[in-house]
């Protein structure tokens, strides 16, 4: 006896007619998906490597500037130093001072004082 629901629906080769075209829709729909998912990760990856990008470009400049201002720091220090270094007076100026005999005007500086051991390694 055939079954009553098949007769209904048209018979068992309607039932196949519909079962194939819910799979072909179900080979579209799943073609559609996996496309989805794969334009999605072509856009996922474009755009974490454009933030990427920009990122490196943001620390690059961030960390080029902070170079700058360290080595503008150092060429300070070492400009101060040069400077007081100017402002010495060179061995040859020194020896000069100490030979020469003591001022007698109210500011003039002082001649540095000689240690009396000095005198006596020089005998």
């Amino acid at each position: 006896m055939a079954d009553p629901r098949i007769a209904a629906s048209g018979g068992h080769d309607a039932d196949e007619t519909r079962l194939r075209r819910l799979v072909e829709r179900a080979e579209r729909l799943a073609a559609d998906i996996v496309g989805r998912a794969e334009l999605e990760g072509r856009i996922d990856r474009c755009a974490f490597a454009e933030g990427y990008r920009l990122g490196f470009l943001s620390g690059r400049d961030v960390g080029y500037q902070q170079a700058e201002e360290e080595a503008a720091r150092d060429w300070a220090r070492i400009a101060l130093r040069v400077r007081n270094m100017a402002r010495v007076p060179t061995f040859a100026e020194l020896q000069a001072r100490r030979n020469a005999p003591p001022s007698t005007e109210p500011n003039s500086p002082k001649r540095p004082f000689k240690h009396p051991a000095s005198e006596e390694a020089k005998r």
